[in-house]
């Protein structure tokens, strides 16, 4: 069966736009450059009940990576918990202030614990299946299953994402970084995750189109801030227009592949009808993804394409070389 992505957040953007929110509380949930896996951000969960949360597709199986980086703890507090609609934890793990983590399912902590030291980074993987008899949830830490459980994990839809701690007041900070996300529905049996890392690139120049309107100066200029904000933008009042923006570029390491290139744009609609498609330009090809409905106010929307324009894999000279462009659609 197909293992579909459904959400990445590499913390690059320098805010939380690729969360749908955080808790908001006393601390807060939100990037940091104290602590970091790839690039110059991680996001910081910083004590107390401070968390962030991303709203996914309905799914009973879902699998996670990430990266996270921990400190001694004097209370227990969730790493990571998938959620249903109720808002209440299916599968959990949760860090114990001996500097373990322990599988948690349906709020029980099962008779099963693994060692993750602090202050370090691990990778984690959590491989999930919600079933009324046959679920399981695994755990893999560093590429290795440390942690399983089978039986009975629920009988409703995950529906959220919580990164952090939602119970009470704790002294634990922890890091996290290269997060991602894949409905996995139909697979037949949980597997390591792989670890990956979501490098950052931003426009750097004007691109081969210019359609939209700049809110001032150049298009380019109008969209590569870090973080996002909405004091100058890019808009359209008319469909099938383009804009595209050169890119800075970074350098694949040696052993590593790109899996895909994933253009991100933080925007919003006007009224009701209006959609937008997201693609990437190279070797004069565009590569124009499906049309998409921005929301109301400012949110994250995506295309990830693991082919370059033209076809092939991504390699060191189309990194250097593409442009992500934007397309207006739906009607006007």
């Amino acid at each position: 069966m197909a293992i579909t992505r459904i959400w990445q957040a590499g913390a690059e953007t320098g805010g939380i736009e690729e969360f749908t929110g955080n808790s908001g509380g006393m601390y807060d949930f939100y990037p940091s450059t104290t602590q970091k896996y790839t690039g110059a951000y991680s996001f910081k969960d910083n004590e107390n009940n401070d968390f962030g949360y991303k709203n996914i597709p309905a799914t009973r199986q879902l699998r996670m990576g990430f990266a996270v980086y921990g400190n001694t703890s004097t209370n227990n507090s969730d790493c990571v918990s998938f959620r249903d609609s109720g808002a209440n934890r299916l599968v959990a793990l949760n860090w114990k202030n001996t500097g373990e983590v322990a599988l948690k399912v349906g709020g029980v902590q099962k008779d099963i614990e693994a060692a993750m030291n602090v202050a370090v980074w691990h990778h984690v993987g959590l491989d999930v299946k919600i079933h009324a008899s046959d679920g399981w949830a695994v755990v893999y830490l560093d590429g290795i299953q440390v942690m399983s459980f089978t039986g009975t994990t629920g009988n409703v839809d995950i529906e959220d994402i919580i990164v952090g701690n939602m119970d009470d007041p704790f002294n634990q900070t922890q890091y996290y970084d290269d997060l991602y996300a894949d409905d996995a529905t139909g697979e037949g049996s949980a597997a390591p995750l792989s670890l990956l890392r979501f490098y950052h690139v931003v426009p750097s120049g004007a691109g081969n189109y210019a359609e939209f309107d700049p809110s001032t100066g150049a298009n380019y200029e109008c969209v590569n801030e870090i973080p996002p904000n909405a004091a100058d933008y890019v808009s359209t009042s008319t469909a099938d227009e383009y804009d595209s923006y050169a890119m800075n570029t970074i350098s694949i390491g040696a052993g590593q592949t790109v899996q895909a290139v994933i253009p991100i744009v933080y925007c919003k609609r006007g009224d009701t009808t209006e959609e937008i498609a997201l693609g990437t330009r190279y070797s004069s090809t565009d590569a124009v993804g499906s049309d998409q409905v921005p929301g109301a106010s400012y949110g994250a929307l995506l295309e990830r394409q693991t082919a370059k324009p033209g076809g092939g894999a991504w390699d060191q000279t189309a990194i250097d070389g593409f442009e992500v462009l934007i397309k207006s659609r739906g009607t006007y």
